[in-house]
């Protein structure tokens, strides 16, 4: 069943449990704050910057009872091309990992 974005309600945003992207997210937000879509999307955008700020500089991000966000170093290493089977080198990288704090999911 289609429907047309004006029937479109938050709490649908919400209660679908497959996935959570920015759209959903701020749809969260706004019932939660009672904010407009304009404000929500700004405090979003402002916390995804920050964090991509900090972690761009190599730092360590640590929100308790939430988890970490740490940048690691891939060192560099020999690979293969699947096609042809060519030893190819793949250069080192910076990777983000998340640690869940244990308090997150009680």
């Amino acid at each position: 069943m289609a429907y047309c974005r004006s029937d479109f309600s938050h709490e649908y945003a919400i209660n679908r449990t497959d996935f959570m992207d920015k759209r959903k997210l701020s749809a969260m937000m706004r019932l939660k704050t009672g904010w407009d879509k304009q404000a929500s999307d700004h405090a979003i955008e402002l916390v995804f910057e920050s964090i991509r700020d900090l972690l761009q500089n190599g730092n360590r991000l640590t929100i308790h009872g939430f988890g970490s966000f740490i940048v690691r170093l891939n060192k560099p290493r020999k690979g293969r091309n699947i096609k042809t089977g060519e030893t190819v080198f793949v250069p080192a990288r910076k990777n983000v990992k998340f640690r869940m704090s244990p308090d997150f999911l009680q």
